[in-house]
């Protein structure tokens, strides 16, 4: 009797065992789908409020961003402080609001600019009376350019190029390859700032962040 009673407390130690590591897994399942609805809920509530998709079209951004690629943009970035220079942002155009483009800023409230015919940038404010040329490296090379001269902007007045300098509509107008014809200049209210280009994500191969550039200012 003692050696069938022994067998008995044994299988009933190793059922037991299987229960609870039965019941071990089940919890440890259940906690891993808990906590990738949390995420997933987590995610698309960022994807609905915070970050919006943008797919680039045209080169008018080239080499920073190409035609085709996919960026998220931060709707909230400006809502709790106002743009810097060199951010790169998806706006809408005053002058033709049924579109969105992406531009960098170069010009702030209170910033006098001249572009130069090699494209350079000068850029006159209080803090430089007298100017300074702005060290823009994520441009490989100035591009030439019609020579442009804007006046002080505004409080609420910001201007905005393409990093492609020579095939970009933007604050300086139509700008074409030849840099002939009219121009239609135009300043950007912070109000048609849709958010702030914080990284490109299609192609994976390409995935790039981009934060605020550093300037010699």
């Amino acid at each position: 009797m003692d050696i069938r009673s022994n067998l008995q407390t044994t299988g009933q130690a190793e059922a037991e065992k299987k229960k609870d590591l039965g019941t071990l897994l089940l919890s440890c399942v259940l906690f891993v789908l808990e906590l990738v609805a949390i995420l997933l809920i987590v995610f698309f509530i960022i994807r609905l409020f915070v970050l919006q998709p943008f797919t680039v079209v045209g080169s008018s951004m080239y080499d920073t961003l190409v035609d085709g690629q996919e960026v998220y943009a931060n709707i909230l970035s400006y809502r709790f402080k106002d743009p810097m220079r060199g951010d790169i942002v998806v706006l809408v155009p005053p002058q033709q609001t049924d579109r969105y483009l992406v531009k960098r800023i170069i010009g702030l409230p209170g910033d006098r600019l001249e572009i130069k015919g090699d494209g350079q940038v000068i850029i006159y404010n209080n803090q430089y009376p007298n100017g300074i040329a702005l060290r823009e490296e994520y441009l490989d090379t100035p591009a030439s350019t019609q020579g442009y001269v804007v006046e002080r902007l505004g409080s609420d007045e910001y201007f905005v190029m393409g990093d492609n300098r020579t095939h970009s509509s933007d604050s300086r107008g139509d700008v074409v390859s030849d840099n002939t014809g009219p121009l239609t200049a135009w300043t950007l209210p912070k109000r048609n700032i849709v958010g702030r280009v914080i990284a490109r994500v299609k192609p994976f191969s390409e995935f790039a962040l981009f934060p605020s550039p550093h300037y010699n200012l």
